[in-house]
C-alpha cells in the first residue's frame, strides 16, 4: 500500500488543532509516524520573495529518498515549490510526497517517474481531506535512447551524465553534487543520468534537485546545490567527490578548493 501527503500553510489542517504549516491532505489511514516522517521532509528555503521579478525562477525542489520506518522500507518521491503567500501574508510553500513500498515502484525508476508521470500537485485549493488509498500510482514509462541530450543542451556535454551515473556505481555512499544557478530545470539531467545506470541500480539511487540539508537518517547520492549553497561545504570534505558545475559547464575533480564559494 502506497501513501502520500500534502504540505502547505492553512488556516485549518488536517490534523484535529493544526494550522499554519500543516498537512491538509494524506493517505486515509495512513500511520502517525509515517505522516512525520513525510513532515519532517517538507521544509523549503525561498531564494526570491514574491514580490521580486525572479519569484518563477525559485527552485523547485524533485527528490528520491529511502527511509526505514514501521519495519517497512519506502521510496518517497517529493515535490517542494514555492506557492505565493498564505492567509496571513507570509511566503508560502506547497510539498506533495509519496511513499513507495515493495512492488509499488515502477520500472522506469524515480528520476524518470517524476519527470514524466505528472504526479504531484501544484497547487492545493480544497479543504483539508483524506485522500483514497493507493490514489497514485506512478506510471511504468518506457525510457528513451540512452543519448543525454539534455546534458547536452545545458552544458554541451552529454558525457557528462555518464560520468554522475559512474561515479555512483564506483562509490553509491559517496555524494556527488551539482552546482547550478535559479532557473535551471534539473530533474530531466537526473532522469537521463539514471537512465545510464543498470535497471535494477535505479530505486537504490537517492537524489535532490534542490538541496539544502541532510535529513537525519537518509542519504542522498546526487545533490543540486546553488554556488553559495552552505551544503557545498560538505563537498570541500569529501576526498574525491565528484563536483559538476552546471553553471559553468565543468568537471571539478576531487573536493571542492577552499576558495569556491
Amino acid at each position: 500500500m502506497s501513501f502520500e501527503l500534502v504540505l502547505t500553510s492553512v488556516p485549518k489542517g488536517l490534523k484535529p488543532g493544526s494550522r499554519g504549516f500543516a498537512s491538509v491532505a494524506f493517505t486515509e489511514g495512513m500511520p502517525a509516524n509515517y505522516v512525520q516522517v513525510c513532515e519532517s521532509l517538507s521544509g523549503y528555503v525561498h531564494v526570491f520573495d514574491p514580490q521580486d521579478s525572479k519569484y518563477t525562477q525559485n527552485p523547485v525542489g524533485y527528490s528520491h529518498l529511502i527511509t526505514s520506518t514501521g519495519g517497512r522500507t519506502f521510496s518517497i518521491l517529493s515535490r517542494i515549490a514555492a506557492y505565493g503567500t498564505d492567509y496571513t501574508g507570509r511566503t508560502n510553500k506547497l510539498a506533495h510526497h509519496l511513499m513507495l513500498g515493495d512492488g509499488e515502484r515502477p520500472s522506469c525508476g524515480p528520476a524518470f517517474a517524476m519527470n514524466n508521470g505528472r504526479i504531484f500537485f501544484s497547487e492545493w485549493k480544497d479543504p483539508p481531506r483524506f485522500l483514497t488509498a493507493d490514489r497514485l500510482k506512478p506510471s511504468d514509462l518506457a525510457i528513451p535512447g540512452l543519448r543525454a541530450v539534455q546534458w547536452e543542451k545545458a552544458c554541451g556535454d552529454a558525457g557528462m551524465a555518464g560520468v554522475l551515473a559512474q561515479a555512483f556505481l564506483d562509490a553509491p555512499d559517496r555524494p556527488s553534487f551539482l552546482i547550478f544557478q535559479p532557473g535551471m530545470d534539473l530533474l530531466p539531467l537526473l532522469a537521463e543520468a539514471q537512465a545510464l545506470l543498470p535497471p535494477e541500480k535505479y530505486w537504490d539511487v537517492t537524489f535532490s534537485t534542490y538541496f539544502t540539508a541532510l535529513p537525519v537518517g537518509m542519504n542522498c547520492a546526487w545533490r543540486c546545490c546553488l554556488r553559495d549553497s552552505d551544503a557545498l561545504v560538505t563537498a570541500r570534505r569529501i576526498p574525491n567527490a565528484l563536483v559538476i558545475d552546471l553553471v559553468a559547464r565543468t568537471i571539478i575533480s576531487g573536493a571542492l578548493p577552499a576558495n569556491d564559494s
